[in-house]
């Protein structure tokens, strides 16, 4: 296999492990409806879960399920950050030029 052949391989897995295709279904009562399992939607239905102050089995679960989703992408791609020798911990941050999210100053 090329490598351009490889990285389009390896593009189309990432983009099916963050958002897999839609289920759709029909309940018990013959309507319709969509099963959604992307990565962004879950992450977001955690989060707002959490704001509002619930935090039950279902919510720990779609948390373990982003963290699963990406760690599979890191693995996939190989970019786990190796950190420099001496270094006591670790701040996690966010990009604010990424996430488009302004901090005060």
């Amino acid at each position: 296999m090329g490598a351009l052949e490889n990285k389009k391989k390896k593009w189309d897995k990432v983009k099916s492990l963050l958002f897999p295709k839609t289920i759709y279904k029909k309940d018990s009562d013959g309507e319709k409806y969509a099963v959604f399992k992307g990565m962004d939607a879950n992450l977001t239905a955690a989060l707002e879960d959490l704001r509002d102050g619930k935090n039950d089995q279902a919510v720990q679960d779609t948390i373990q399920f982003c963290i699963n989703v990406t760690t599979r992408i890191r693995d996939l791609l190989n970019a786990h950050e190796v950190f420099e020798e001496g270094i006591t911990y670790v701040v996690v941050d966010y990009d604010e030029e990424l996430c488009l999210v302004k901090k005060e100053k």
